[in-house]
């Protein structure tokens, strides 16, 4: 077991689990959220110097149950490939309750050694919003096979969700975009599909029309991004043994 910590975390934790090989986060999230979330690239990191042929990241809060009464990880393994499976969390009210599918966003990603080594550095930390847009949106739009895997497997009960808007949400979309935009070209049929051309024009023309100050309306063109990004996944998530299935859309409301 690898926990990633910072480094008071860890002199306070290594007493209590000895058997636990602690990294040292490069950085958290304590200034910007006053939580010491950890960041995507330390996640990353830690994985690369494993070195699997498939890896996963889950969030902390997440159970994971058995897929199709196969093996997990020989299921998971096989229909993430060289790409990017994912699941979209069952949100329980206790923890007898089967839940209802969480369709805000994603919570459990399992990728194979290729996609994981593909990944470019990025500001997002687990914890806060947009990470999981764009740990979906990258491969795909890189040319990776995407699939979402649609039977149940990760449980969570609900709680509140603790970010802030001007402070985390539309900074960490404007990284989304800086990240994604640049893989958008020559893909004008999926853009104009997803609504994704009208979303990054929009943000366009609010940044050069009134600046960065309108946080109300800042904020809704971001949440159009984020409708268009989950629409995008949406055209382009194949199905695990074809194209384009119907059932495995991402669906999002905003």
């Amino acid at each position: 077991v690898v926990s990633i910590n910072g480094g008071d975390e860890i002199e306070k934790l290594t007493p209590q689990f000895p058997s636990v090989s602690f990294r040292v986060a490069t950085r958290d999230a304590q200034t910007a959220a006053g939580r010491p979330l950890v960041s995507l690239d330390d996640v990353l990191a830690a994985l690369r110097d494993q070195n699997r042929a498939l890896s996963g990241i889950v969030n902390s809060d997440i159970v994971l149950g058995p897929l199709g009464g196969e093996p997990l990880a020989g299921a998971l393994s096989r229909m993430a490939g060289e790409g990017l499976a994912f699941n979209k969390r069952m949100d329980q009210q206790t923890e007898s309750d089967p839940g209802v599918r969480y369709d805000l966003g994603i919570d459990a990603f399992f990728f194979g050694r290729k996609l994981l080594f593909g990944y470019p550095a990025t500001s997002f930390f687990l914890g806060l919003p947009w990470w999981d847009y764009f740990f979906a949106a990258f491969p795909l739009v890189a040319g990776y096979p995407v699939v979402e895997i649609n039977e149940p497997i990760a449980f969570h009960l609900v709680h509140p969700s603790l970010y802030d808007v001007s402070a985390h949400w539309i900074p960490l979309g404007a990284e989304a975009l800086r990240l994604l935009g640049p893989l958008f070209s020559n893909k004008q049929e999926l853009l104009a599909a997803s609504g994704m051309d009208a979303a990054v024009a929009a943000i366009g023309w609010l940044i050069d029309a009134m600046g960065s100050n309108d946080v109300a309306a800042l904020e809704d063109v971001f949440n159009q991004f984020a409708e268009a990004t989950i629409q995008l996944l949406k055209e382009g998530t194949r199905g695990p043994d074809g194209p384009p299935d119907p059932a495995s859309a991402v669906v999002r409301e905003v």
